[in-house]
């Protein structure tokens, strides 16, 4: 299965999501033809850690995972790195996109 994109909402984001968690937010109340700019998300592998809960970033520098985490579920059932430790992201260039029957389409530059 292939990743889901993901985006920050401005410059000053920390997380990023994929587009459709925006959507919900307020974008205009999702009024048809309502336009919305976002920056990619590109992956960093040089940052290690893990998304709780799916989104929320949780930084793991020299152990990354182990019993005292709370989401800790190792990937081979029994010990070692966990199923939810992965690369971080860095901000990229900005993506705008608008709302087209009923779904949020990237526009082309």
């Amino acid at each position: 299965m292939k990743a889901e994109r993901m985006y920050f909402e401005d410059e000053n984001a920390e997380s990023c999501y994929p587009v459709w968690v925006f959507a919900g937010v307020d974008w205009e109340l999702e009024n048809e033809g309502a336009i919305k700019t976002l920056i990619e998300a590109i992956p960093d592998h040089e940052q290690r850690g893990c998304y709780d809960f799916g989104y929320v970033w949780i930084e793991r520098k020299d152990s990354p995972c182990g019993q005292k985490c709370k989401i800790y579920r190792p990937r081979n059932g029994k010990s070692g790195a966990c199923k939810s430790l992965t690369h971080g992201y860095v901000k990229g260039e900005k993506v705008t996109f608008r709302l087209e029957a009923g779904e949020w389409k990237q526009l082309k530059d």
